[in-house]
């Protein structure tokens, strides 16, 4: 027993001679209202931060360029260097650079001529996940000029 009371005593001799002075707080004085209100703040500001979207990945290779949101969101586009003497502009296929998860994404094509004077109405045939296929009517007038196609591609 006098081990104990001993070292009892010595841990209170401690406490007394190292914390004379310091003020303990009187917890019956803590306001839980506010402490329960700055909780629901500071959870409603992590919500705003979770739902904020933001880009995880964004690349390119020969096709185009990407990115990728937070949320799933893909955006891609490109250019389609254009030869009519190839016949480039008839039922063509695209390959997208990384695929969609549906085909419910949304494609726009344009041309691309050097004096803005004639143009080429752009259409898409079809979709699939990794590509589209596309159609331009050419206006055969002699300043048309179109030397690409722009596309631009977008959904989840």
């Amino acid at each position: 027993m006098r081990g104990k009371q001993f070292i009892n005593l010595g841990v209170w001799s401690y406490l007394l001679n190292n914390f004379k002075g310091v003020k303990m707080a009187d917890i019956s004085k803590i306001d839980m209202e506010r402490i329960n209100g700055l909780l629901d703040k500071l959870e409603e500001v992590t919500n705003k931060i979770n739902s904020m979207k933001y880009v995880i990945d964004s690349g390119s290779n020969d096709n185009g360029w990407y990115r990728k949101w937070s949320d799933g969101f893909i955006e891609q586009w490109g250019i389609i260097k254009y030869s009519d003497s190839k016949g480039e502009r008839l039922n063509q296929s695209t390959t997208l650079i990384i695929p969609f998860t549906n085909t419910s994404y949304y494609v726009s094509l344009i041309s691309i001529n050097s004096n803005n004077t004639q143009g080429n109405s752009c259409a898409v045939l079809s979709k699939t996940v990794n590509s589209f296929n596309w159609s331009s009517s050419y206006w055969w007038a002699r300043d048309a000029y179109t030397s690409n196609y722009n596309w631009y591609a977008c959904g989840y």
